[in-house]
Protein backbone atom coordinates (compact mmCIF):
# COMPACT_ATOMS: atom_id res chain seq x y z
CA UNK A 1 0.00 0.00 0.00
CA UNK A 2 1.17 3.48 -0.87
CA UNK A 3 0.14 6.74 0.30
CA UNK A 4 -1.28 8.66 -2.41
CA UNK A 5 -1.64 12.24 -1.17
CA UNK A 6 0.84 13.56 0.05
CA UNK A 7 -0.01 17.14 0.84
CA UNK A 8 -3.27 18.74 1.78
CA UNK A 9 -5.72 16.57 0.42
CA UNK A 10 -9.36 17.89 -0.56
CA UNK A 11 -11.85 20.93 0.23
CA UNK A 12 -15.08 21.32 -0.70
CA UNK A 13 -16.51 24.87 -0.71
CA UNK A 14 -19.37 26.83 -0.59
CA UNK A 15 -18.16 30.09 -2.81
CA UNK A 16 -19.66 33.73 -1.74
CA UNK A 17 -17.95 35.33 -3.86
CA UNK A 18 -19.62 37.91 -6.22
CA UNK A 19 -18.56 36.19 -9.91
CA UNK A 20 -20.68 37.17 -13.17
CA UNK A 21 -24.01 35.68 -12.66
CA UNK A 22 -24.13 31.99 -13.11
CA UNK A 23 -27.39 30.75 -14.95
CA UNK A 24 -25.55 26.76 -14.99
CA UNK A 25 -28.58 24.43 -15.69
CA UNK A 26 -28.85 20.79 -13.61
CA UNK A 27 -26.14 18.54 -14.24
CA UNK A 28 -27.88 15.43 -15.52
CA UNK A 29 -26.01 12.19 -14.59
CA UNK A 30 -24.60 10.29 -17.75
CA UNK A 31 -26.69 8.46 -19.61
CA UNK A 32 -24.26 6.67 -21.21
CA UNK A 33 -22.11 3.81 -19.69
CA UNK A 34 -18.91 5.91 -20.37
CA UNK A 35 -17.68 2.98 -22.69
CA UNK A 36 -15.99 4.27 -25.30
CA UNK A 37 -15.60 2.02 -28.44
CA UNK A 38 -12.58 3.41 -30.29
CA UNK A 39 -11.00 2.55 -33.57
CA UNK A 40 -7.57 3.73 -35.45
CA UNK A 41 -6.59 3.66 -38.51
CA UNK A 42 -2.54 4.43 -39.74
CA UNK A 43 -1.37 5.28 -43.02
CA UNK A 44 2.86 5.61 -43.35
CA UNK A 45 4.03 7.70 -45.95
CA UNK A 46 0.13 8.19 -47.41
CA UNK A 47 1.20 10.13 -50.45
CA UNK A 48 3.22 7.29 -51.63
CA UNK A 49 1.08 4.04 -50.36
CA UNK A 50 -2.89 4.63 -50.12
CA UNK A 51 -3.65 8.05 -50.99
CA UNK A 52 -4.61 10.16 -54.22
CA UNK A 53 -1.81 12.81 -54.81
CA UNK A 54 -3.33 15.51 -57.58
CA UNK A 55 -2.49 18.97 -58.39
CA UNK A 56 -4.68 22.10 -57.75
CA UNK A 57 -5.89 21.99 -61.27
CA UNK A 58 -6.97 18.28 -60.29
CA UNK A 59 -4.60 16.49 -62.63
CA UNK A 60 -3.60 13.13 -60.85
CA UNK A 61 0.52 12.98 -59.96
CA UNK A 62 3.22 10.44 -59.71
CA UNK A 63 4.58 10.73 -56.34
CA UNK A 64 7.93 9.37 -57.52
CA UNK A 65 8.05 12.50 -59.36
CA UNK A 66 9.17 14.12 -56.37
CA UNK A 67 8.35 17.57 -54.90
CA UNK A 68 7.11 20.09 -57.52
CA UNK A 69 9.04 23.02 -56.17
CA UNK A 70 6.62 25.25 -54.48
CA UNK A 71 3.08 24.27 -56.52
CA UNK A 72 0.64 23.02 -53.63
CA UNK A 73 -0.76 19.62 -53.83
CA UNK A 74 -3.44 17.23 -52.15
CA UNK A 75 -3.39 13.90 -50.84
CA UNK A 76 -6.96 12.03 -50.51
CA UNK A 77 -6.98 8.93 -48.45
CA UNK A 78 -9.43 6.20 -49.76
CA UNK A 79 -12.49 5.72 -47.68
CA UNK A 80 -12.12 4.21 -44.74
CA UNK A 81 -14.51 1.74 -43.32
CA UNK A 82 -14.76 2.28 -39.17
CA UNK A 83 -15.92 -1.15 -39.02
CA UNK A 84 -18.74 0.36 -36.02
CA UNK A 85 -20.44 3.64 -35.85
CA UNK A 86 -18.77 6.68 -34.72
CA UNK A 87 -19.79 10.28 -33.08
CA UNK A 88 -16.32 11.68 -33.14
CA UNK A 89 -13.04 11.76 -35.74
CA UNK A 90 -9.50 12.62 -34.47
CA UNK A 91 -6.43 12.59 -36.77
CA UNK A 92 -2.69 13.25 -36.08
CA UNK A 93 -0.19 12.90 -38.06
CA UNK A 94 3.66 12.97 -38.84
CA UNK A 95 5.94 15.69 -40.69
CA UNK A 96 8.86 15.84 -42.39
CA UNK A 97 10.60 17.84 -39.45
CA UNK A 98 11.21 21.72 -40.41
CA UNK A 99 7.46 21.14 -42.73
CA UNK A 100 5.14 20.87 -39.95
CA UNK A 101 3.37 24.30 -41.25
CA UNK A 102 2.65 23.01 -44.85
CA UNK A 103 0.60 20.54 -43.87
CA UNK A 104 -3.37 21.45 -43.83
CA UNK A 105 -5.53 18.67 -42.88
CA UNK A 106 -8.98 17.97 -43.45
CA UNK A 107 -11.90 15.39 -42.70
CA UNK A 108 -15.19 14.85 -43.19
CA UNK A 109 -17.52 11.60 -42.66
CA UNK A 110 -20.47 9.95 -44.11
CA UNK A 111 -22.76 7.02 -43.29
CA UNK A 112 -22.76 4.99 -46.16
CA UNK A 113 -19.66 5.93 -47.79
CA UNK A 114 -21.58 7.71 -50.70
CA UNK A 115 -22.82 11.10 -49.29
CA UNK A 116 -20.80 12.86 -47.23
CA UNK A 117 -20.47 15.95 -45.21
CA UNK A 118 -18.44 19.08 -45.36
CA UNK A 119 -14.82 18.69 -45.33
CA UNK A 120 -13.26 20.27 -42.21
CA UNK A 121 -10.14 21.67 -41.24
CA UNK A 122 -8.52 20.65 -38.36
CA UNK A 123 -6.27 22.90 -36.19
CA UNK A 124 -3.41 21.03 -34.24
CA UNK A 125 -3.86 21.31 -30.77
CA UNK A 126 -1.02 22.84 -29.23
CA UNK A 127 -1.07 21.48 -25.65
CA UNK A 128 -0.79 18.19 -27.18
CA UNK A 129 2.00 18.49 -29.43
CA UNK A 130 5.00 15.62 -29.33
CA UNK A 131 8.10 18.40 -30.39
CA UNK A 132 10.05 15.03 -30.01
CA UNK A 133 8.84 13.30 -33.12
CA UNK A 134 7.18 16.14 -34.70
CA UNK A 135 3.69 14.74 -34.35
CA UNK A 136 1.10 16.88 -34.44
CA UNK A 137 -2.92 15.94 -32.99
CA UNK A 138 -6.53 17.25 -33.63
CA UNK A 139 -8.85 16.74 -31.05
CA UNK A 140 -11.91 15.19 -32.04
CA UNK A 141 -14.59 16.58 -33.53
CA UNK A 142 -18.19 15.65 -34.26
CA UNK A 143 -19.26 13.31 -37.09
CA UNK A 144 -22.24 13.00 -39.07
CA UNK A 145 -25.42 11.28 -37.93
CA UNK A 146 -24.86 7.62 -37.49
CA UNK A 147 -21.23 7.78 -39.13
CA UNK A 148 -19.05 4.69 -40.08
CA UNK A 149 -17.07 5.78 -42.57
CA UNK A 150 -14.61 8.52 -43.15
CA UNK A 151 -11.79 10.10 -45.16
CA UNK A 152 -8.57 12.82 -44.99
CA UNK A 153 -7.42 15.47 -47.24
CA UNK A 154 -3.69 17.02 -46.77
CA UNK A 155 -2.77 19.94 -48.74
CA UNK A 156 0.79 19.91 -49.02
CA UNK A 157 1.57 23.58 -49.50
CA UNK A 158 5.22 23.63 -50.67
CA UNK A 159 4.80 20.41 -53.15
CA UNK A 160 6.18 18.29 -51.51
CA UNK A 161 4.69 14.21 -51.16
CA UNK A 162 7.17 13.35 -48.55
CA UNK A 163 6.21 16.07 -45.83
CA UNK A 164 3.38 13.70 -44.55
CA UNK A 165 5.03 10.91 -43.43
CA UNK A 166 2.52 9.23 -40.82
CA UNK A 167 -1.34 9.76 -40.65
CA UNK A 168 -4.11 7.97 -38.68
CA UNK A 169 -7.18 8.94 -37.98
CA UNK A 170 -9.14 7.22 -34.55
CA UNK A 171 -12.89 7.45 -34.77
CA UNK A 172 -14.77 7.18 -31.80
CA UNK A 173 -18.30 6.45 -30.21
CA UNK A 174 -18.46 7.82 -27.28
CA UNK A 175 -22.23 7.57 -26.56
CA UNK A 176 -23.05 3.91 -26.57
CA UNK A 177 -24.04 4.09 -30.50
CA UNK A 178 -22.80 0.37 -30.99
CA UNK A 179 -24.66 -1.04 -27.96
CA UNK A 180 -27.88 -2.44 -28.54
CA UNK A 181 -31.48 -0.19 -28.41
CA UNK A 182 -32.34 -2.04 -24.66
CA UNK A 183 -28.73 -1.19 -23.32
CA UNK A 184 -29.37 2.46 -24.26
CA UNK A 185 -32.52 2.63 -23.12
CA UNK A 186 -31.41 1.14 -19.67
CA UNK A 187 -28.80 3.96 -19.35
CA UNK A 188 -31.31 6.39 -20.11
CA UNK A 189 -33.34 5.10 -16.96
CA UNK A 190 -30.16 4.96 -14.70
CA UNK A 191 -29.45 7.58 -15.39
CA UNK A 192 -33.22 9.55 -14.72
CA UNK A 193 -33.09 8.01 -11.31
CA UNK A 194 -29.99 8.93 -10.68
CA UNK A 195 -31.18 12.65 -11.04
CA UNK A 196 -34.00 12.36 -8.79
CA UNK A 197 -32.35 10.55 -5.74
CA UNK A 198 -30.39 13.59 -6.19
CA UNK A 199 -32.66 15.92 -6.11
CA UNK A 200 -34.06 14.37 -3.26
CA UNK A 201 -30.57 13.97 -1.05
CA UNK A 202 -30.35 17.78 -2.05
CA UNK A 203 -26.84 17.30 -4.22
CA UNK A 204 -28.91 18.06 -8.02
CA UNK A 205 -27.52 21.61 -7.39
CA UNK A 206 -24.57 23.60 -9.04
CA UNK A 207 -23.92 26.89 -9.65
CA UNK A 208 -27.51 27.91 -10.39
CA UNK A 209 -28.55 26.82 -6.36
CA UNK A 210 -25.56 27.98 -5.05
CA UNK A 211 -24.22 31.57 -3.77
CA UNK A 212 -23.44 33.56 -6.96
CA UNK A 213 -21.01 32.26 -8.86
CA UNK A 214 -20.41 29.06 -6.41
CA UNK A 215 -19.94 25.53 -8.48
CA UNK A 216 -19.26 21.76 -6.75
CA UNK A 217 -16.85 20.65 -8.39
CA UNK A 218 -17.77 17.72 -10.34
CA UNK A 219 -16.54 14.23 -9.83
CA UNK A 220 -15.05 12.21 -13.04
CA UNK A 221 -18.31 9.97 -12.30
CA UNK A 222 -20.14 12.64 -13.37
CA UNK A 223 -18.93 12.50 -17.17
CA UNK A 224 -18.88 9.09 -16.94
CA UNK A 225 -14.97 8.18 -16.80
CA UNK A 226 -13.81 4.77 -18.23
CA UNK A 227 -11.38 4.10 -15.72
CA UNK A 228 -9.90 1.08 -17.50
CA UNK A 229 -8.54 3.37 -19.86
CA UNK A 230 -6.42 5.20 -16.64
CA UNK A 231 -3.10 3.86 -17.09
CA UNK A 232 -1.21 6.94 -15.56
CA UNK A 233 0.15 6.32 -11.71
CA UNK A 234 -0.21 9.58 -10.23
CA UNK A 235 2.35 11.08 -9.41
CA UNK A 236 2.43 14.65 -6.78
CA UNK A 237 4.09 18.24 -6.77
CA UNK A 238 2.87 21.42 -4.54
CA UNK A 239 0.64 23.42 -6.67
CA UNK A 240 1.91 26.83 -7.09
CA UNK A 241 0.57 27.86 -9.88
CA UNK A 242 -2.92 27.89 -12.29
CA UNK A 243 -2.29 27.67 -16.38
CA UNK A 244 -5.54 27.94 -18.46
CA UNK A 245 -5.67 26.64 -21.56
CA UNK A 246 -8.67 25.60 -24.74
CA UNK A 247 -9.47 22.74 -25.55
CA UNK A 248 -9.70 23.69 -29.15
CA UNK A 249 -12.50 21.26 -29.33
CA UNK A 250 -16.50 21.71 -29.92
CA UNK A 251 -18.11 23.29 -26.40
CA UNK A 252 -20.20 20.19 -25.68
CA UNK A 253 -22.97 21.63 -26.97
CA UNK A 254 -25.98 19.87 -24.90
CA UNK A 255 -23.69 17.07 -23.74
CA UNK A 256 -20.58 18.31 -22.29
CA UNK A 257 -20.24 15.17 -20.19
CA UNK A 258 -19.68 13.08 -24.36
CA UNK A 259 -17.16 16.28 -24.87
CA UNK A 260 -15.03 15.13 -21.84
CA UNK A 261 -15.04 11.64 -22.60
CA UNK A 262 -13.48 12.31 -26.19
CA UNK A 263 -10.95 14.43 -24.76
CA UNK A 264 -10.14 11.60 -21.97
CA UNK A 265 -9.55 9.07 -24.98
CA UNK A 266 -7.79 11.41 -27.17
CA UNK A 267 -4.96 11.86 -24.07
CA UNK A 268 -5.00 8.50 -22.07
CA UNK A 269 -5.09 6.67 -25.14
CA UNK A 270 -4.34 8.18 -28.66
CA UNK A 271 -1.60 10.74 -27.23
CA UNK A 272 -0.30 7.90 -24.68
CA UNK A 273 -0.54 9.78 -21.33
CA UNK A 274 -2.96 7.47 -19.65
CA UNK A 275 -5.15 10.06 -18.35
CA UNK A 276 -6.81 13.13 -19.42
CA UNK A 277 -3.82 16.04 -19.49
CA UNK A 278 -5.98 18.79 -17.53
CA UNK A 279 -6.65 18.89 -13.56
CA UNK A 280 -10.10 20.96 -14.38
CA UNK A 281 -12.67 21.68 -17.09
CA UNK A 282 -14.99 24.30 -16.98
CA UNK A 283 -17.98 24.54 -19.90
CA UNK A 284 -20.06 27.30 -20.93
CA UNK A 285 -22.67 27.13 -18.58
CA UNK A 286 -20.21 27.47 -15.85
CA UNK A 287 -19.86 23.82 -14.12
CA UNK A 288 -16.74 22.86 -13.14
CA UNK A 289 -15.32 19.24 -13.82
CA UNK A 290 -12.37 17.39 -12.28
CA UNK A 291 -10.32 16.40 -15.02
CA UNK A 292 -6.86 14.30 -13.85
CA UNK A 293 -7.14 11.32 -11.75
CA UNK A 294 -5.51 12.23 -8.30
CA UNK A 295 -6.71 15.35 -6.85
CA UNK A 296 -4.91 17.91 -5.34
CA UNK A 297 -1.08 18.20 -6.06
CA UNK A 298 -1.14 15.60 -8.83
CA UNK A 299 1.02 16.37 -12.03
CA UNK A 300 -0.97 17.13 -14.94
CA UNK A 301 -0.23 17.04 -18.41
CA UNK A 302 -0.32 20.00 -19.92
CA UNK A 303 2.23 22.64 -20.49
CA UNK A 304 5.96 21.60 -21.68
CA UNK A 305 7.88 21.84 -18.81
CA UNK A 306 5.60 23.55 -16.68
CA UNK A 307 3.08 20.76 -15.14
CA UNK A 308 5.67 20.31 -12.41
CA UNK A 309 4.00 22.67 -9.53
CA UNK A 310 1.42 23.57 -11.67
CA UNK A 311 -2.47 22.75 -11.97
CA UNK A 312 -4.61 22.89 -15.46
CA UNK A 313 -7.79 24.87 -16.13
CA UNK A 314 -9.68 23.70 -19.29
CA UNK A 315 -11.88 25.53 -21.26
CA UNK A 316 -13.86 23.28 -22.84
CA UNK A 317 -14.15 24.85 -26.82
CA UNK A 318 -11.89 27.12 -29.23
CA UNK A 319 -11.37 30.39 -27.86
CA UNK A 320 -8.92 31.31 -30.64
CA UNK A 321 -11.49 34.09 -32.17
CA UNK A 322 -14.84 33.31 -29.93
CA UNK A 323 -15.51 35.08 -26.49
CA UNK A 324 -16.16 32.55 -23.65
CA UNK A 325 -19.73 33.00 -21.83
CA UNK A 326 -19.63 34.78 -18.54
CA UNK A 327 -20.46 31.46 -16.64
CA UNK A 328 -17.58 29.67 -18.60
CA UNK A 329 -15.32 32.95 -17.00
CA UNK A 330 -17.15 32.91 -13.66
CA UNK A 331 -16.25 29.17 -13.18
CA UNK A 332 -12.31 29.87 -14.18
CA UNK A 333 -12.33 32.34 -11.66
CA UNK A 334 -14.04 30.33 -9.16
CA UNK A 335 -11.78 26.63 -9.43
CA UNK A 336 -8.39 28.97 -9.31
CA UNK A 337 -9.86 31.14 -6.29
CA UNK A 338 -11.32 27.58 -4.70
CA UNK A 339 -7.49 25.79 -4.45
CA UNK A 340 -5.23 29.35 -3.81
CA UNK A 341 -7.21 29.77 -1.02
CA UNK A 342 -6.78 26.45 0.08
CA UNK A 343 -3.27 27.07 -0.42
CA UNK A 344 -2.45 30.54 0.41
CA UNK A 345 -1.80 32.00 -2.85
CA UNK A 346 -3.22 35.39 -3.99
CA UNK A 347 -4.61 35.03 -7.50
CA UNK A 348 -3.29 38.43 -8.59
CA UNK A 349 0.05 37.92 -7.16
CA UNK A 350 3.45 36.76 -8.57
CA UNK A 351 5.73 34.49 -7.31
CA UNK A 352 8.98 32.67 -8.09
CA UNK A 353 8.83 29.48 -9.76
CA UNK A 354 11.01 27.15 -11.59
CA UNK A 355 10.26 25.59 -14.54
CA UNK A 356 12.57 23.62 -17.45
CA UNK A 357 13.21 24.80 -20.83
CA UNK A 358 14.64 22.88 -23.84
CA UNK A 359 17.88 23.82 -25.38
CA UNK A 360 19.18 23.28 -28.73
CA UNK A 361 20.87 20.25 -28.63
CA UNK A 362 17.43 18.47 -26.89
CA UNK A 363 18.39 19.23 -23.30
CA UNK A 364 16.23 20.35 -20.59
CA UNK A 365 17.52 22.69 -18.27
CA UNK A 366 15.62 24.44 -15.06
CA UNK A 367 14.94 28.14 -14.80
CA UNK A 368 14.01 30.01 -11.86
CA UNK A 369 11.71 33.46 -12.68
CA UNK A 370 8.67 35.27 -11.44
CA UNK A 371 6.22 34.73 -12.80
CA UNK A 372 2.15 35.49 -12.26
CA UNK A 373 -0.02 32.81 -9.93
CA UNK A 374 -2.26 32.77 -12.97
CA UNK A 375 -0.82 32.25 -16.06
CA UNK A 376 -2.10 31.49 -19.71
CA UNK A 377 -0.28 28.90 -21.31
CA UNK A 378 1.42 30.57 -23.99
CA UNK A 379 3.21 32.17 -21.03
CA UNK A 380 4.75 28.89 -19.93
CA UNK A 381 7.87 29.23 -22.01
CA UNK A 382 9.62 25.97 -22.55
CA UNK A 383 12.72 27.12 -25.16
CA UNK A 384 15.86 28.15 -24.04
CA UNK A 385 16.11 32.02 -25.64
CA UNK A 386 12.23 32.18 -26.48
CA UNK A 387 9.71 34.35 -24.35
CA UNK A 388 6.76 33.17 -24.59
CA UNK A 389 4.35 33.00 -27.67
CA UNK A 390 5.14 28.98 -28.60
CA UNK A 391 1.52 28.42 -28.87
CA UNK A 392 -1.54 30.35 -29.33
CA UNK A 393 -3.19 28.68 -26.31
CA UNK A 394 -5.78 29.67 -24.61
CA UNK A 395 -6.91 31.48 -27.49
CA UNK A 396 -6.64 34.91 -28.44
CA UNK A 397 -10.13 35.45 -27.33
CA UNK A 398 -9.66 33.95 -24.05
CA UNK A 399 -6.40 35.59 -23.01
CA UNK A 400 -7.38 39.05 -23.32
CA UNK A 401 -9.64 38.15 -20.40
CA UNK A 402 -6.36 37.28 -18.50
CA UNK A 403 -6.59 40.09 -16.00
CA UNK A 404 -10.00 40.01 -15.46
CA UNK A 405 -9.61 36.59 -14.92
CA UNK A 406 -7.10 37.27 -12.19
CA UNK A 407 -9.22 39.94 -10.46
CA UNK A 408 -11.89 37.97 -10.17
CA UNK A 409 -10.76 35.01 -8.55
CA UNK A 410 -8.85 37.43 -6.21
CA UNK A 411 -12.23 39.10 -5.44
CA UNK A 412 -13.63 35.88 -4.54
CA UNK A 413 -10.51 35.27 -2.82
CA UNK A 414 -10.84 37.96 -0.95
CA UNK A 415 -14.15 37.74 -0.15
CA UNK A 416 -13.94 34.59 1.23
CA UNK A 417 -16.09 30.88 1.47
CA UNK A 418 -18.70 29.84 3.80
CA UNK A 419 -17.29 26.35 3.89
CA UNK A 420 -13.75 25.38 3.03
CA UNK A 421 -11.82 22.84 5.03
CA UNK A 422 -7.73 21.49 4.34
CA UNK A 423 -7.56 18.03 5.25
CA UNK A 424 -4.07 17.26 6.65
CA UNK A 425 -3.58 13.14 7.11
CA UNK A 426 -0.32 12.12 8.33
CA UNK A 427 -0.41 8.79 6.60
CA UNK A 428 2.89 7.04 6.00
CA UNK A 429 4.29 6.49 2.43
CA UNK A 430 3.43 2.81 2.83
CA UNK A 431 2.39 -0.49 4.98
CA UNK A 432 1.15 -3.81 5.19
CA UNK A 433 -2.33 -5.09 3.55
CA UNK A 434 -4.66 -5.63 6.45
CA UNK A 435 -2.13 -3.32 8.79
CA UNK A 436 -4.44 -1.04 11.00
CA UNK A 437 -3.47 2.46 11.25
CA UNK A 438 -3.74 5.14 13.61
CA UNK A 439 -3.70 8.16 11.21
CA UNK A 440 -3.68 11.41 12.46
CA UNK A 441 -5.47 14.01 10.76
CA UNK A 442 -5.46 17.80 10.92
CA UNK A 443 -8.52 19.83 9.66
CA UNK A 444 -7.90 23.65 9.27
CA UNK A 445 -11.31 25.70 9.07
CA UNK A 446 -10.53 27.93 6.20
CA UNK A 447 -14.13 29.34 5.94
CA UNK A 448 -16.13 31.62 7.49
CA UNK A 449 -18.74 29.53 9.46
CA UNK A 450 -17.57 27.17 12.63
CA UNK A 451 -16.95 23.62 11.57
CA UNK A 452 -19.10 21.93 14.10
CA UNK A 453 -18.56 19.26 16.80
CA UNK A 454 -19.36 15.78 15.84
CA UNK A 455 -18.52 16.60 12.44
CA UNK A 456 -17.30 13.17 11.21
CA UNK A 457 -13.37 12.99 8.96
CA UNK A 458 -13.17 9.91 6.50
CA UNK A 459 -11.27 8.67 4.03
CA UNK A 460 -12.12 6.95 0.67
CA UNK A 461 -9.77 4.47 -0.92
CA UNK A 462 -9.55 4.38 -4.78
CA UNK A 463 -8.33 1.93 -7.30
CA UNK A 464 -8.47 2.72 -11.14
CA UNK A 465 -10.95 4.95 -10.20
CA UNK A 466 -13.20 3.18 -8.38
CA UNK A 467 -14.41 3.22 -4.51
CA UNK A 468 -13.00 0.10 -2.89
CA UNK A 469 -12.80 1.17 0.64
CA UNK A 470 -14.95 3.49 2.44
CA UNK A 471 -13.39 3.95 5.78
CA UNK A 472 -14.94 4.38 9.59
CA UNK A 473 -16.26 8.46 10.45
CA UNK A 474 -14.44 9.41 13.52
CA UNK A 475 -15.73 12.81 14.90
CA UNK A 476 -14.34 15.91 15.67
CA UNK A 477 -14.74 16.37 19.40
CA UNK A 478 -14.56 19.95 19.07
CA UNK A 479 -15.95 22.71 17.05
CA UNK A 480 -13.60 24.37 14.54
CA UNK A 481 -14.10 27.94 14.62
CA UNK A 482 -12.76 29.86 11.06
CA UNK A 483 -8.55 29.91 10.99
CA UNK A 484 -8.13 27.36 13.40
CA UNK A 485 -7.60 23.56 13.18
CA UNK A 486 -8.76 20.21 15.05
CA UNK A 487 -7.49 16.94 15.19
CA UNK A 488 -9.20 13.38 15.25
CA UNK A 489 -7.11 9.72 14.56
CA UNK A 490 -8.53 7.98 12.05
CA UNK A 491 -8.40 4.52 11.68
CA UNK A 492 -6.97 3.41 8.56
CA UNK A 493 -6.41 -0.24 7.27
CA UNK A 494 -4.63 -0.88 4.68
CA UNK A 495 -6.22 -2.51 1.15
CA UNK A 496 -4.52 -5.34 -0.47
CA UNK A 497 -1.20 -5.25 -2.79
CA UNK A 498 -0.92 -2.70 -4.77
CA UNK A 499 -1.29 1.60 -5.61
CA UNK A 500 -4.11 3.51 -4.54
CA UNK A 501 -5.42 6.92 -4.04
CA UNK A 502 -6.58 7.83 -0.64
CA UNK A 503 -9.24 10.49 -0.38
CA UNK A 504 -10.35 12.29 2.87
CA UNK A 505 -13.08 14.32 3.56
CA UNK A 506 -15.91 15.37 6.00
CA UNK A 507 -19.31 14.31 6.79
CA UNK A 508 -22.24 15.72 8.57
CA UNK A 509 -25.13 14.04 10.01
CA UNK A 510 -25.78 10.71 8.32
CA UNK A 511 -25.10 12.35 4.72
CA UNK A 512 -21.82 11.25 2.91
CA UNK A 513 -19.32 13.61 1.46
CA UNK A 514 -22.50 15.98 1.33
CA UNK A 515 -22.57 19.41 -0.71
CA UNK A 516 -20.84 21.56 2.52
CA UNK A 517 -17.81 19.81 2.17
CA UNK A 518 -17.99 18.23 -1.04
CA UNK A 519 -14.35 16.26 -2.55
Amino acid sequence: MRRRLPLAALIAVLLVALFPPASTPAVAAPRASGKIVARQVDHSMPAFTVGELRRQSGAIVAPDAGSTGGETLSVTSPVIDAGQLFDRVGVHWRAARGQEDTLLVEVRTSADGARWGEWELLHPEEDLVDLENNVWYAAPIPAVAGARFAQYRVWLTDGDPAALQHLAVTVLDVTDLNEPALVRLLGDLRGALADVARAFSGDARVASAAPAGASKILGRQDWGADESLMKWTPAYAPWQKAVIHHTVTRDGGTNVAAEIRSIYYFHAVTRGWGDIGYNFLVDKYGNIWTGRQGGDHAIGGHAYGWNTGSFAVAAIGDYSVTAPTGQLQGAIANVIAMKFKQLGIQPYGNGSFTHEEQRSDGSWTKVTSVVPNVLGHRDCTFTVGRSGGQTACPGGALYTMMDGLRKLAQSGWQNGYTYLSRIDPQLPPGGFPGQALQVPVLVTNLGTVTIPAGTTVSYRVLRAGSVVTQGPGVALAQPVAPGATGSAIVSFVGPPLGEYVVRWGLQTSTALWNAPYND
